[in-house]
């Protein structure tokens, strides 16, 4: 639960998530996350969360959104992961999760986009209509 800036951050070999946030208001500049064994970066508890410049390798999920927080990311590149990108609510007391990107590169992910009934993910102002249910999510993420 914080305000804050982060900027040039590297994060390599993680136990669960790079960055993990609730309740904050966050903008992140140049950020290289690798080897996170959950999401690398992970907004919950209506965040807001602005990022230019991250690259994600080696992830569960790259990006997620949940829990009425807003995710915005300028320029992500999302590489060798199960999910690149996924927005969803967890919390029964809070709603769905939004993400918002401007130029995304995905290589090499089992599934680009997930977002649960509610939530949405918008890619160059287009809506991505990838929705799943609540098993989806369970199965992929760490409840």
């Amino acid at each position: 639960f914080s305000d804050g800036i982060i900027e040039n951050i590297a994060i390599e070999d993680v136990g669960n998530d790079g960055l993990d946030f609730s309740g904050s208001n966050v903008t992140i500049t140049k950020a290289l996350i690798e080897k996170a064994n959950d999401k690398g970066v992970s907004v919950g508890e209506k965040s807001n969360i602005q990022i230019d410049d991250i690259k994600l390798i080696d992830t569960n999920i790259g990006v997620a959104s949940k829990d009425l927080s807003e995710l915005k990311i300028k320029n992500i590149n999302v590489t060798d992961s199960n999910i690149g990108v996924a927005a969803y609510q967890k919390k029964t007391e809070y709603g769905p999760g939004f993400i918002y990107i401007n130029n995304i590169i995905i290589q090499d992910v089992d599934k680009s986009y997930i977002a649960e009934e509610n939530s949405q993910i918008k890619v160059n102002g287009k809506k991505i209509n990838s929705s799943v249910n609540k098993l989806f999510i369970k199965t992929y993420i760490k409840w």
